[in-house]
């Protein structure tokens, strides 16, 4: 019966590849994928496995990425097929996650866990024997630059005042800034090493170009709508020291946190938000603050609660 279910769950990813190349479509990958995710949040563990099932289909060769999967795998664990699980988290390895990050490891079996990390070896050299030698050596150059612009960060943020840090971060982009640049548009590196940099200063005139460059990498399934907004906003809010978020997502990432509070960093334009996340592929504010388990800022519910009496 394993070895059945294994070879079935094999079968289903052959298929997503023979399927991913011709019938890429993002923004059904990302309905049904959003579709699966707040079944989840509901318990409703078949139907999600379900959408996200029919959201692999309309992928490419980055879609499913390493973190759609561990979502999946975390569906099949709750439906209790732990072979299938552990099928998805090797796709997920391939995909790029390392295993320490894995965000399932608390919840699956010390002997499951214990083969999957003897497997994992041939797994990452796998991926890694997968990949062109340009490719490789994109990835090198963008850790250097990644090392650079965090020591920084680590070794001086919060510990000299924030008029130096922000020259200092001024220095580092520039000296980043051209290396990047040239690495994802004239090398094709993964635009997602944008991610990694906040442009402080005169580099802040950067925003619009790294904007387009990631924005871009949505609809190739390259950057996660997620990361996106997170990053447009923390720029604006950790760097531009504005007061305004544009998607309301921002506060969503640490809503865990012990002073959490949803209404930080209010909503431009709010009638206009759950529009705007659409837009990239986003479920709503109130459907984001439902699957992470955060809470709906004030004007958000205001504002829902007047469109709801218009009706």
């Amino acid at each position: 019966m394993l070895k059945t279910i294994s070879l079935n769950t094999f079968l289903f990813f052959i298929t997503i590849v023979a399927n991913s190349q011709s019938n890429f479509d993002y923004f059904k990958y990302r309905q049904h994928y959003n579709n699966a995710k707040i079944a989840m949040a509901d318990k409703k563990y078949p139907e999600a496995r379900a959408e996200f099932e029919k959201s692999f289909t309309y992928g490419n060769s980055y879609l499913p990425d390493n973190l759609d999967l561990e979502d999946y795998a975390s569906c099949l664990l709750a439906l209790g097929d732990t072979t299938a699980t552990m099928e998805a988290l090797k796709k997920s390895v391939m995909k790029g996650t390392m295993p320490d990050d894995m965000r399932l490891v608390k919840k699956i079996s010390k002997d499951r866990w214990n083969k999957f990390l003897a497997d994992c070896p041939d797994l990452i050299e796998e991926r890694w024997r997968s990949r062109s030698a340009a490719e490789i050596e994109n990835i090198m150059q963008i850790i250097k630059i990644d090392a650079i612009d965090q020591a920084v960060r680590n070794n001086f943020d919060g510990r000299i005042p924030k008029e130096i840090f922000n020259k200092l971060m001024k220095i580092t982009d520039s000296i980043n800034f051209y290396d990047l640049k040239k690495l994802v548009v004239e090398k094709g590196a993964n635009p997602n090493s944008f991610l990694m940099m906040h442009l402080y200063g005169e580099n802040e005139k950067y925003v619009p170009f790294y904007d387009s460059i990631l924005k871009k990498g949505i609809f190739e399934g390259k950057t996660s709508p997620e990361m996106y907004v997170f990053w447009y906003d923390r720029q604006r809010i950790y760097v531009e020291e504005k007061k305004t978020q544009v998607y309301g997502e921002f506060n969503l990432f640490d809503h865990g946190d012990e002073n959490y509070s949803p209404n930080l960093n209010p909503i431009e334009d709010i009638k206009n938000v759950d529009k705007r996340r659409a837009e990239i592929g986003l479920m709503s504010v109130e459907e984001s603050a439902k699957v992470k388990g955060g809470a709906l800022p004030d004007e958000y519910i205001k504002m829902k609660a007047q469109m709801k009496a218009k009706k």
